[in-house]
């Protein structure tokens, strides 16, 4: 390689494939397909209340998966049951 080149700093690495790097005063939540699956009944439950999102109802179901997707991920950037089932404790 170079014999000058430095390693940039910790904080200006890229993040791994599935990580999201802990920032300050921000906490850590497991926002994988697979925690959301296994908490699908929060999922359905939190669409209702905070977006009065039904599931179940055909105009729903006829939407785009993508639409319905970033509507379940917004569960994890407020307040929510899903949010507090998910936060990652240490």
């Amino acid at each position: 390689m170079f014999p000058d080149y430095k390693l940039p700093p910790p904080e200006l690495l890229p993040e791994g494939p599935g990580e999201t790097a802990p920032k300050p005063g921000h906490v850590k939540l497991d926002g994988s397909l697979l925690a959301l699956v296994e908490h699908w009944r929060l999922v359905v439950a939190d669409l209702s209340r905070h977006h009065h999102i039904n599931l179940h109802d055909p105009a729903v179901r006829a939407m785009p998966w993508t639409a319905v997707r970033t509507q379940i991920f917004s569960l994890l950037d407020e307040p929510s049951r899903l949010r507090e089932a998910l936060t990652i404790r240490g």
